[in-house]
């Protein structure tokens, strides 16, 4: 097969459109959308769909069934263990808005990625950047995560009694030190 680079036909070398469809679903929704081609005639003839329906179907079924794999997970507040709306990128493969988002009824999100490592960065208003490393992605299999991220509040409230924690434990020692407890050598 020859034709069309062996049935491969890129849209872009195709035919130019900016601004469409595809480009509104990744950049304003983070969506993943495609066209697929499966005639070259503009109006295929109602005779040819079932032949073009038997000719693809097994491809068409294969490619859905990847969305069944890469990483599945969900994203809840450490504290309250409500879902938190996120944003899953992985630095050096997301681009043009490629990262995707957890929903914020659920926290769940998909990751469609080929096999390999994968460090994920985890970001979200009011929550401190998470960052898991090296989560497999195994061929033909789900990964499931439950990422569970802390409030920036709690980190405040932690700093701020470390610091007066710090701050008794100082007064305590001065308060001794000026009592005349211990005695100065000069």
């Amino acid at each position: 097969m020859d034709y069309l680079d062996n049935g491969v036909t890129n849209g872009y070398d195709w035919y130019v459109v900016y601004g469409g469809r595809q480009d509104y679903v990744t950049y304003s929704l983070y969506g993943r959308e495609i066209t697929v081609e499966l005639d070259t005639n503009f109006v295929t003839p109602s005779s040819d769909l079932n032949d073009i329906w038997e000719y693809n179907r097994r491809s068409l079924l294969g490619y859905l069934e990847n969305a069944l794999y890469g990483i599945h997970g969900r994203i809840t507040d450490v504290v309250s263990n409500n879902p938190v709306r996120a944003m899953i990128f992985i630095e050096g493969h997301d681009k043009d808005n490629s990262h995707v988002f957890s929903d914020s009824l659920y926290g769940f999100f998909t990751r469609l990625l080929e096999p390999g490592s994968w460090d994920l960065k985890i970001t979200a208003d009011g929550y401190r950047d998470t960052i898991i490393n090296n989560v497999d992605v195994r061929s033909g299999e789900v990964t499931n995560l439950l990422i569970n991220i802390k409030p920036e509040l709690i980190l405040r409230i932690l700093r701020i009694m470390q610091i007066r924690y710090f701050i008794r434990i100082l007064a305590l020692l001065l308060s001794q030190l000026f009592a005349g407890k211990h005695k100065w050598y000069c």
